[in-house]
């Protein structure tokens, strides 16, 4: 139940990623660069102005059964770096589970395609076959200068939940950086509603997320909660895990994992009313305990 409350990575569904279009998404152009750069030039005040410290906007909507997210940033990397980095399947093995609750992740060739399968829960790094899990197909939607796009998607997930859908796009800005849209979403039924609520009213009823839905007496914001909150809190540590591997990819392979934990549990850290789940200590021991039976796992796939 909380696995499948907390991770945007297992929660990523909506029935197109065009049957709900993203705020502030123009028509496409041809090669999908020019409508990502309108994009930036929409949101760019927002990146600039905001209370996450850096370059950041996320927007989120509720409906219909219906949760949706949206994060846009711009990243001090070339664009080049973050295609070669993201368009390989592996590699997202190295960034799923910096996420808190993924604890291993494998990828696959089946009948032409990619497939990357996230274990989810307390049992995925003991008894990985009693975990949740969930297998993505993964896409290379575009790669080519100027524009990249990837979509991991699933049909069906936890709780009944179906059509999960991640994607992430990328265009060069100036002076080396990159501009990211990244977005997940998830389309749920009944029983996960009934679930959540249960979730909201016990347990999760003090959690929040990044929008303001109000303020209160004295001005100050009051954050959304319940599931908008779940999503946003979900979507942010997803991007942070992207910024923490970019982050860390200038390290030796060896220094590799040791940085990469500890900059993603820096980075979460900012947004610690947000995002704090268990102190660093026992965060990187959780991780390269799932990072070593990953790599046990992972030996005995095709790949």
């Amino acid at each position: 139940m909380h696995v499948f409350l907390r991770t945007c990575f297992f929660l990523v569904a909506v029935h197109s990623v065009f049957l709900f279009a993203p705020p502030h998404t123009p028509a496409s152009s041809p090669d999908g660069s020019a409508s990502l750069l309108d994009t930036y030039r929409a949101v760019e005040a927002k990146l600039i102005q905001n209370h996450f410290g850096i370059p950041l906007h996320l927007e989120s909507s509720e409906g219909k059964g219906l949760l949706h997210v949206e994060v846009y940033s711009v990243i001090d990397h070339p664009f080049e770096a973050v295609q070669s980095a993201l368009e390989a399947p592996a590699n997202w093995c190295d960034i799923v589970p910096l996420h808190t609750s993924i604890g291993i992740c494998t990828y696959a060739k089946a009948d032409g395609a990619s497939l990357l399968t996230f274990y989810g829960g307390k049992k995925a790094v003991s008894r990985p076959e009693e975990a949740y899990q969930l297998r993505y197909r993964y896409r290379v939607r575009a790669a080519r200068p100027g524009h990249f796009a990837a979509l991991l998607a699933a049909d069906e997930g936890p709780l009944n939940t179906r059509d999960h859908r991640l994607e992430i796009e990328a265009a060069p800005l100036q002076e080396g950086k990159t501009f990211v849209r990244f977005s997940c979403s998830y389309r749920y039924g009944r029983l996960a509603q009934v679930a959540m609520k249960g979730y909201f009213a016990t347990v999760g009823r003090h959690k929040i997320g990044f929008s303001a839905a109000g303020a209160d007496r004295q001005g100050n914001p009051v954050y959304v909660n319940g599931m908008k909150g779940a999503i946003e809190r979900n979507a942010m540590r997803s991007y942070l895990a992207i910024l923490a591997y970019m982050d860390t990819l200038r390290f030796s392979a060896e220094q590799r994992l040791d940085q990469r934990l500890n900059r993603w549990y820096d980075l979460s850290e900012r947004y610690r009313e947000q995002l704090h789940e268990v102190e660093r200590g026992e965060y990187i021991t959780n991780k390269k305990k799932g990072y070593k039976a990953q790599s046990a796992l992972q030996g005995g796939l095709p790949h």
